[in-house]
């Protein structure tokens, strides 16, 4: 596509606009997520050489879910799944 100069400065700005409209998007997702009053976890499933599920590995919490957690837990990995 070919821009002419007035017409390169409004795809400019109009590019620029969409970025701050995105990150001003991605920073209330953010916010939300992180003060949310419900709990949120992320974990993988960890496997054993046979495929069996032996653990969780939690990836990610937010300030909810970090709360009722214990609080001398130095680890994110759980014990063996049951």
């Amino acid at each position: 596509m070919v821009y002419f100069p007035g017409q390169y400065h409004q795809y400019l700005h109009r590019a620029s606009k969409s970025r701050q409209e995105a990150q001003t998007e991605r920073d209330y997702l953010q916010n939300l997520y992180k003060h949310m009053p419900l709990g949120y976890l992320r974990a993988r499933i960890l496997y054993d050489q046979q495929q069996n599920p032996v653990d969780l590995l939690f990836t990610d919490a937010n300030l909810a879910a970090k709360k009722k957690s214990p609080e001398n837990q130095t680890s994110t990995v759980f014990g063996p799944a049951r």
